[in-house]
C-alpha cells in the first residue's frame, strides 16, 4: 500500500514538473514572438558590444518605421512610412529642418537624384528621386518624419502633397 502511494506521489510531481515545463516553454516561445521583445534583445546586444569598445556610449533616441502599402486595382502602389522617434533622456522642444536620421531609415535623402527643396503646411521637405522610386520627405516633429515613395507618374504630384499635407502630428 506504501509502494502504492509513493508510485502515484512519483507519477504526480513528475507530471507537474512536465506540465510546468511545458507552460513555461510556451511562454518563451511567445516572447521571443513578440516583436518588442526582439527590439529589446537587439538593443541589448548592440549596447554590451558599445560597452565592451567604449563605455562611453549612451542611446540617444531609437526609430521605428512603419511603411504602410496601398494599392489600386490598376496594380500601382505607393507606401507611406512612419518614422517614430523616441528619445531616451530629453525629446528635443523645438526643432527646424529634416530630422536626417529618421528620414535615413527608408531612404538616405543626401543621395537622392533631381532633389528640391519643397514646402509642405509651412514645413520644410524634400523630394527627389532613386533607382526608379520618388520620395517626399519631411518631418513633422521631433518625434514624427513621414516619407511617401512612388513610381514617377502614377500618382499625380499634388495628389502626392496632398497627401503630405494631411499628416500632422
Amino acid at each position: 500500500m506504501k509502494k502504492k502511494i509513493i508510485v502515484g506521489i512519483a507519477v504526480c510531481a513528475t507530471l507537474v514538473i512536465v506540465i510546468v515545463g511545458i507552460v513555461y516553454g510556451i511562454k518563451i516561445y511567445q516572447r521571443e514572438q513578440d516583436p518588442y521583445w526582439q527590439l529589446a534583445k537587439k538593443r541589448y546586444n548592440v549596447e554590451s558590444a558599445l560597452q565592451e569598445i567604449d563605455e562611453s556610449w549612451e542611446l540617444q533616441s531609437l526609430t521605428q518605421v512603419t511603411p504602410y502599402c496601398y494599392q489600386n486595382p490598376d496594380g500601382d502602389s505607393f507606401t507611406y512610412y512612419c518614422c517614430t522617434t523616441s528619445y531616451v533622456n530629453d525629446e528635443p522642444t523645438e526643432y527646424s529642418g529634416l530630422h536626417k536620421t529618421a528620414l535615413d531609415q527608408v531612404v538616405d535623402i543626401d543621395k537622392l537624384e533631381n532633389r528640391r527643396d519643397c514646402d509642405v503646411n509651412g514645413l520644410e521637405a524634400v523630394m527627389g528621386e532613386l533607382d526608379g522610386q520618388t520620395y517626399l520627405c519631411r518631418t513633422v516633429s521631433p518625434k514624427y518624419s513621414c516619407v511617401i515613395e512612388y513610381v514617377p507618374g502614377t500618382i499625380d504630384e499634388a495628389d502626392v502633397f496632398q497627401m503630405a499635407e494631411s499628416v500632422s502630428e
